[in-house]
């Protein structure tokens, strides 16, 4: 069906093309959409960390400074959207929607992380809006997610998880500190969403090996947590790689 009207998250794009806005990357202020593609580009995360820091504090201050932080992440939180809604056999344009709502709340209510702030804020988005998506949709959307997911985890995992939702149970994980934020990403963009790991790699100017051997040793920390062995608490990694809203 043709559509008479852009979706929210196309809507914002533009939007945030023309915002007169400028963010400092580097010790250089560039216009919001130039500034994107630095911060895209950027193999430091102490660059990405402090420019998106500050940006978080002027989405408290103004409805531009919203739309900035949207605009910055808006990468990472149209593939968010479109998983959500393909999983869960939701409206798209409620999706981004909940989306914006939650990225909001989170900019408003809670400090942010001294690192990974990229990759924290969008799993505190996530993890809202599948909270929103489980009331809306009862057990039946649950059920069809769990269809979805069902053997794209781990063997180990899904024998010692199964019947939980591998995303509930990556969600716990990285509450209870087992796995760090961007651990987790790592995880449902490969194992779930079905991004190739290398294609990943890529766009985070990584090595494949690497992020395998990463990927790897969060899935065996999850094992241990689901067998009950004591797991040692992780923090976020200090690597500079690009941000996870490229991801």
């Amino acid at each position: 069906m043709e559509r008479n009207t852009p979706r929210l998250l196309d809507s914002i794009e533009q939007a945030f093309g023309e915002l007169a806005l400028t963010v400092e990357v580097g010790g250089h202020l560039l216009p919001a959409p130039e500034a994107r593609r630095a911060l895209l580009a950027s193999s430091s995360r102490e660059v990405r960390d402090r420019a998106l820091t500050a940006v978080i504090a002027r989405a408290r201050e103004s409805e531009d400074g919203k739309l900035l932080l949207t605009g910055l992440l808006l990468p990472a939180l149209r593939r968010l959207s479109g998983r959500l809604a393909r999983q869960w056999g939701a409206d798209p344009d409620d999706v981004d929607a909940e989306v914006c709502l939650a990225l909001t709340e989170v900019a408003v209510e809670r400090k942010p992380p001294v690192t990974a702030v990229a990759s924290s804020v969008v799993w505190e988005v996530h993890r809202r809006v599948r909270s929103t998506l489980a009331k809306w949709c009862g057990e039946r959307g649950r059920q069809r997610c769990l269809e979805e997911v069902v053997g794209v985890l781990a063997s180990p995992i899904l024998r010692l998880s199964a019947p939980r939702d591998p995303e509930d149970l990556v969600d716990s994980a990285v509450r209870q500190g087992v796995l760090t934020a961007a651990e987790a990403t790592l995880i449902v963009t490969t194992r779930l969403e079905g991004r190739q790991l290398v294609a990943v790699a890529r766009g985070q100017r990584q090595p494949a090996p690497r992020l395998f051997d990463r990927r790897r040793g969060a899935e065996a920390r999850l094992v241990a947590m689901l067998a009950g062995h004591a797991v040692r608490r992780r923090r976020p990694a200090m690597v500079r790689t690009r941000s996870a809203w490229a991801a």
